[in-house]
């Protein structure tokens, strides 16, 4: 802010009212400038490092109080930031602010460095800064983890339920069981956001649902678990099942355990699975390293996202209801599969471009797209876009696949055609391919038909 407005960083404590607004709206259109530029030569994803609030704001302690105070300009200023880059399309700004309190003023400034060479940032600021982007670059390259595989005792609450009793276990809102409280509320709100959540745990499986639908203080219900192996076999195994009856690879698997032998074990004998280590010295930090650790980051939140934990719940029912049937061809006629395949609404454009991002088994050449590039191929002439919706009598599943055209003169390429692994295996994939072929022979009559292939170390 320095370097952009010297008037709001260093000279603020003199503006009035007007003043203030002519400079942020200078700024607004400075910003709106650079993005169109930006815009101009490249549809390619934009992050924005925002402004930080500052640590000791310009009119003192008053200026918490005042609506015309640096900390409440500084707010406004990336407000109007985060709505030119809502306009712009596939740009994200980063919370500048979360980074600096997570380091402390101290250690995110060196004042040294910003007099000899105009560079506010001290090392720990600098990479806490390069974290923070990571996480978004990460999210934009379909490095997001979509489950997180719990254990039990001594991880969604204290103690030992085989030994202690669903009665004597830790889990409450006093200390220690708050500690594990406020743990389940953090993996509830991320499956609230879309990421699944199972169970890997050695006990009677009688004793853990015990205390899931009995226990006054659970968080997390059975209606939010979406595999469970909870047995004595090797836990490195549970996860491959778990893996396999979600049909997710395992480097999509987070897995969050107490026991230095259990993590250990998970390192050496599946190293695509991501491992929190939770240790029992101390639980007061296992909510931090959950909401902390960025593996689930994304860089939008759709419909979708906050109904998965149902789909997956639904299907679930889909399994047992095909261990009830022995013909295949009669189990999925029995599902009443409906399909719904056009072009993506504007308002399905996120999710056309999210499932770009984070779709890597059926995912025919892993280009990843941002919503820019989407909006373009539905724009243009020279491309189709089709989105697939599915839905059968066990309930809705949303928008789980897409397909780009590139219409040619003389064929038409398959440039992208991907599916979510949830609805693989029901001849669903099969309509979507005999889409792509209509819509080729529609736009392009007697042209041929080229699909596309990519070989990664996931889509084989």
């Amino acid at each position: 802010l320095e370097t952009l407005s010297p008037r709001l960083s260093q000279g603020f404590a003199a503006l009035s009212g007007q003043d203030i607004e002519a400079e942020l709206d200078r700024l607004d259109q400075l910003f709106a400038t650079v993005l169109g530029g930006i815009r101009n030569q490249t549809s390619a994803p934009v992050l924005w490092y925002g402004f930080e609030p500052p640590v000791d704001p310009a009119l003192g302690v008053y200026d918490a109080s005042s609506e015309l105070g640096q900390g409440a300009t500084v707010a406004r200023l990336n407000d109007i930031l985060r709505t030119r880059c809502a306009e712009a399309g596939g740009c994200s700004v980063i919370d500048a602010g979360a980074v600096l309190a997570r380091v402390g003023a101290d250690g995110y400034y060196d004042n040294r460095y910003w007099h000899v060479g105009k560079a506010p940032y001290g090392p720990k600021g600098a990479s806490a800064i390069a974290e923070q982007l990571f996480r978004a670059l990460r999210a934009t390259s379909g490095g997001a983890k979509k489950c997180l595989v719990l254990d039990c005792d001594n991880t969604l609450w204290g103690g030992i339920v085989g030994e202690d009793g669903a009665d004597g276990i830790r889990l409450g809102p006093d200390h220690p069981g708050s500690a594990f409280l406020e743990f389940q509320r953090a993996a509830l709100d991320l499956f609230h956001r879309g990421v699944v959540l199972a169970l890997c745990s050695k006990n009677n499986e009688a004793d853990v649902w015990e205390v899931f639908d009995n226990h006054p203080h659970m968080v997390l219900g059975r209606e939010h678990i979406a595999s469970h192996r909870i047995n004595w076999q090797d836990k490195a195994s549970n996860l491959r099942e778990i893996a396999a009856e979600l049909n997710l690879g395992l480097d999509h698997l987070v897995f969050a355990d107490d026991s230095d032998f259990e993590v250990n074990l998970v390192r050496e004998a599946l190293p695509q699975v991501t491992v929190l280590h939770l240790p029992t010295k101390d639980t007061t930090g296992h909510r931090q390293r959950l909401i902390g650790c960025g593996l689930f980051d994304t860089l939008s939140l759709t419909n979708a996202d906050r109904s998965r934990g149902k789909m997956y719940a639904a299907e679930a029912q889909r399994r047992e209801a095909k261990t009830a049937v022995t013909d295949l061809g009669e189990y999925l006629k029995s599902l009443e599969i409906r399909l719904d395949l056009t072009p993506p609404t504007e308002g399905e454009i996120a999710r056309v471009a999210q499932l770009t991002q984070r779709t890597n088994q059926f995912n025919l050449t892993t280009r990843r797209y941002t919503e820019a590039e989407i909006r373009e191929r539905i724009e243009s002439d020279g491309h189709s876009v089709l989105a697939l919706r599915v839905a059968d009598r066990f309930g809705d599943s949303g928008l789980v696949g897409v397909a780009i055209l590139e219409l040619g003169q003389e064929r038409v390429d398959i440039e992208a055609f991907m599916m979510s692994c949830r609805v693989l295996g029901r001849r669903i994939e099969d309509a979507l391919l005999s889409a792509c072929v209509a819509e080729a022979r529609a736009k392009r009559p007697g042209g041929a038909v080229v699909g596309r292939f990519i070989a990664t170390r996931k889509n084989a």
